[in-house]
This record gives C-alpha cells, structure tokens and sequence, in this order.
C-alpha cells in the first residue's frame, strides 16, 4: 500500500541523528504527493532526506517542500538510491524504484557542513529534481549551537 496526499506544515524539529524529514527506506507501496511548507529546524543530520536502494521497487515522486529555515546539520538535501542492505539474498535486483519530480525552494540554510548528498542508481536516473532559491552557509565544521 503506498502513502499519498500527505502535508507536513509549520513543524519545528530538533532530530541530531537523522534527518526532519526522511522519506523511502523500507518502502514497498511507494510514497507521493508530499507538501511540506514552513520547516523550522535546528541541530539534524539533515533537512530532507530520500532514500532507496536496488531491489526496493515503488516510488518516491511529487514530492514539494518550500519555506524551510534550517540551522546546523551535515546536509540540507540528501537523496540516495543505495540505501542500506538487503535482509538477504532473495530480494529481485529488477525492483527499481522510481524517484521523480522533487522540488525544493525558498530554503535557507546555516552553519551546514554541505548543502547536499545526492546519489542515484546507475541506470535508473532520478528524473525532475529542482532545487531553486536556496541559500546555504557552508563551513567546515559545524559551529556550536
């Protein structure tokens, strides 16, 4: 069963060990059409984080977040598509997941030690990602809170 029509707003998280907000991992159904607006965060791992992997299947597509002020993390954005392992030998390598139509805008980010981490799977490219009107701090080791 997937997860659908889904709004997050006007949250403020405090998360040091993982990201405000975290899509994918164990998915099988798929997720969609995720609004997230007015994000209030403050010493997390990261801001958004997409995660998936080979033999996952499903989707993670339309997905909009706007209006986010971030303050101390590692990422501001962090999608991957080789997300942890698989619980053992059977899983069906043709199972791709799709991610696609991500969009982020007006974020502001600071004291973050990168702005993004973003891998796909070969292949199988995330297709219409758009980052617009960001702004991140950049530093090299977080300063304290």
């Amino acid at each position: 069963m997937s997860s659908k029509h889904i709004v997050i707003r006007r949250l403020t998280c405090i998360s040091p060990t993982s990201a405000v907000i975290a899509l994918g991992s164990e998915m099988s159904g798929g997720i969609q059409d995720v609004r997230a607006e007015d994000i209030t965060a403050i010493h997390s791992e990261s801001g958004v984080r997409i995660k998936t992997t080979i033999g996952r299947g499903a989707y993670v597509k339309d997905i909009f977040v706007r209006r986010m002020n971030l303050h101390t993390m590692k990422w501001v954005f962090w999608m991957t598509g080789t997300y942890g392992q698989h619980p053992d030998d059977k899983f069906d390598p043709k199972a791709i997941p799709v991610v696609q139509n991500i969009s982020y805008s007006n974020v502001v980010a600071e004291n973050v030690t990168m702005a993004a981490k973003l891998e796909g799977i070969p292949g199988a490219p995330f297709t219409g990602i758009c980052i617009y009107n960001v702004t991140a701090e950049v530093v090299k080791s977080k300063k304290p809170i």
